[in-house]
């Protein structure tokens, strides 16, 4: 039976969230690198700041959505 799972976005999740965001066939764009580096440095600052800030849904282990807390 397939397993869903929300867990707390962290540290050692930050790649999850992000990666939900860039589109496959764009992982190697120069752009969304960039952009991925960024976001990482804004998401971990806030994670610093706020503490709980999301959650992550994963499907049979495998990152499917996000839940955001306004901050």
């Amino acid at each position: 039976m397939p397993k869903i799972e929300l867990t707390d976005l962290n540290m050692g999740n930050i790649d999850d969230l992000i990666n939900l965001c860039i589109p496959r066939d764009q992982k190697n764009n120069p752009l969304f690198i960039e952009g991925y580096k960024l976001k990482k440095k804004w998401v971990e600052q806030n994670i610093k700041k706020y503490g709980n800030i999301a959650k992550l849904a994963f499907f049979d282990s495998t990152p499917v959505g996000f839940i955001g807390s306004p901050i």
